[in-house]
């Protein structure tokens, strides 16, 4: 049904009967696990999207009236971003058939590389989350590049631009030896976690659009 905005409603319609209820609980599970990108992703649901039966999710009433939402917080890299839920349901399909076909464990490093289903903003996320004491969380790759090329006077490594494919090993390197630089320089350690919101702050932002 083309004429339904709720992509988890338009899905589970779509379903037979005996597997709606599975459907569901697939695609709360996408929802939950994409708020590790950004806090405002998909965080109110109708009563029609919820799983029943399922526990691994715990979900209470939302301040929106008629509405529910998680139980518990979970940090995220951005507080917001362009990306809808309707752009991450097939995103994170394909990389868990590919996780199951490959039979991938690590994304660590040169790890990261097997993983082509993946946009970069997705691998630099996940190597994040792998190693979050010595990996960035700057994953925008406009930021990343306006960053070195603008602020750092550093080359930014394509490996085939037209389809947004950084080398993004390559480019994180670059970014984590200049942002320790400058750290040493102010003699101010700030963690690498913090980047993705401190870039965020509008002054921040506007500096770096100026460049």
């Amino acid at each position: 049904d083309k004429s339904c905005s709720n992509v988890t409603i338009r899905t589970v319609n779509a379903m037979p009967k005996e597997k709606q209820n599975d459907t569901r609980k697939i695609l709360l599970q996408i929802a939950d696990i994409c708020r590790i990108f950004h806090a405002g992703h998909k965080v109110n649901f109708e009563q029609s999207e919820l799983p029943q039966d399922f526990k691994e999710i715990e979900m209470i009433p939302s301040k929106k009236k008629g509405f529910f939402t998680y139980a518990e917080d979970m940090p995220a890299l951005y507080k917001k971003i362009s990306l809808t839920f309707d752009y991450w349901v097939p995103k994170i399909l394909d990389w868990t058939q590919e996780i199951r076909e490959k039979g991938l464990k690590e994304w660590k490093g040169e790890a990261i590389q097997q993983y082509e289903t993946c946009t970069d903003f997705m691998r630099i996320a996940l190597m994040f989350i792998s190693d979050p004491k010595t990996n960035l969380s700057i994953a925008k790759s406009d930021v990343r590049e306006t960053m070195l090329k603008n602020i750092f006077n550093e080359d930014f490594i394509w490996i085939k631009k037209s389809q947004k494919r950084e080398d993004i090993l390559a480019n994180s390197e670059k970014l984590n030896n200049c942002l320790g630089q400058l750290s040493s320089e102010v003699n101010i350690q700030i963690p690498p976690e913090a980047w993705s919101r401190i870039l965020n702050l509008k002054y921040i932002k506007a500096c770096l659009n100026k460049n």
